[in-house]
């Protein structure tokens, strides 16, 4: 599969006066919704890369080296839950936001943690629960995968 004229249409780079955090993604079918949620994580200092089908989506994670994925769990040709678990597989250290329309109730956020997302919140998330989620996610995921000695220099006597 070739790079799609959409995407790379879509591929923005945050300006260059801003830290680079890394490669992010966003798999929102809403054009509005995901134009927001891209400008944040530009602001942010991520590199986004944005489509509104999941298909697309599985193409960039495996082209790009993403550090975040922010997708809407009701996507219009793969079920979010299967494209969240592939991309869990493929990338454990992925941070990866799930949105739901739904998220209020208990059943759409237990099945996104358990799929394997870091966070599920309402769609669409304010901007303050956004920077949150992803945030928390990267700091536990830096904790995860730093050594031992470090993780708990008490247990470590030198």
């Amino acid at each position: 599969m070739s790079a799609s004229p959409e995407w790379s249409a879509r591929t923005r780079r945050q300006e260059e006066r801003l830290p680079m955090r890394g490669a992010a993604c966003v798999i929102e079918p809403a054009d509005e919704a995901r134009e927001r949620v891209a400008s944040l994580l530009r602001a942010m200092g991520f590199v986004t890369h944005e489509t509104g089908c999941g298909k697309l989506g599985q193409f960039i994670a495996d082209q790009v080296h993403l550090k975040v994925v922010v997708l809407d769990l009701a996507l219009p040709d793969v079920k979010g839950l299967k494209l969240i678990r592939r991309l869990r597989r493929d990338d454990p250290q992925l941070v990866i936001i799930a949105l739901s329309p739904d998220a209020m109730s208990a059943i759409p956020m237990t099945l996104g943690r358990f799929a394997g997302a870091d966070a599920v919140l309402a769609a669409p998330p304010t901007d303050e629960a956004l920077c949150a989620a992803i945030n928390e996610a990267e700091q536990c995921a830096r904790r995860a995968a730093a050594p031992a000695r470090e993780r708990a220099p008490h247990l470590n006597p030198t």
